[in-house]
């Protein structure tokens, strides 16, 4: 756990130093696609508070799925990430997916996805590089991105809304999203919530 946090501690503090935009800002309309989250991003002032440096971001993929096959696209990664000798080599970090609303800790109540290996999670490959649009938005171009296939089993009610993240532990998630669905028989539609474009 002391490893974790260090490594944690060292990633705030390049953010903190550098300094990035993140999401938020509500006095100008900004278009931002209603299919996706995290790829386009109105601008933030965070002020004396600490960047945020872990990003993640996702794409759906059609306009209705089958409940046995709903993939998304999933964008993950570091905005400035560390060197290899500074990343524990036992470091993992842990997909999961569940509905919203987990309790703690989330980890024991959501689906296991994957592991992924640490030195490879901070290394170029996972970098995210961010531009700025002529509007001011955000946009965040992911080196890495996935297809994710939302296991079946989740889709449990006729609506709900599914909670994807990483964590490093049990005390650090260090990205995470929802996203809403809608069932009518076996046909399953997705949407970003609302509250993305506030």
């Amino acid at each position: 756990m002391r490893k974790t946090a260090k490594i944690l501690a060292l990633v705030l503090g390049a953010a903190y130093a550098i300094g990035v935009a993140g999401c938020g800002e509500k006095e100008k309309t900004y278009d931002i696609p209603r299919d996706q989250y995290g790829f386009v991003c109105k601008p933030v002032d965070y002020g004396c508070l600490p960047r945020e440096t872990y990003k993640c971001a996702y794409r759906i993929l059609e306009e209705e799925y089958d409940k046995s096959n709903v993939k998304i696209q999933v964008g993950y990664g570091d905005l400035y990430g560390l060197s290899a000798e500074k990343v524990e080599e036992d470091l993992i970090f842990k997909m999961y997916m569940g509905e919203a609303g987990l309790s703690e800790p989330w980890g024991e109540h959501a689906n296991f996805m994957k592991n992924i290996d640490g030195v490879a999670y901070f290394s170029e490959n996972y970098l995210v590089d961010g531009e700025k649009r002529a509007d001011g938005a955000i946009i965040y171009l992911f080196r890495h991105t996935e297809i994710v296939k939302i296991p079946e089993e989740l889709f449990s009610k006729p609506e709900g809304e599914l909670l994807w993240f990483i964590q490093a532990d049990e005390e650090y998630r260090v990205a995470a999203f929802t996203v809403n669905y809608q069932m009518t028989g076996n046909k399953v539609v997705l949407s970003v919530p609302e509250r993305y474009f506030e």
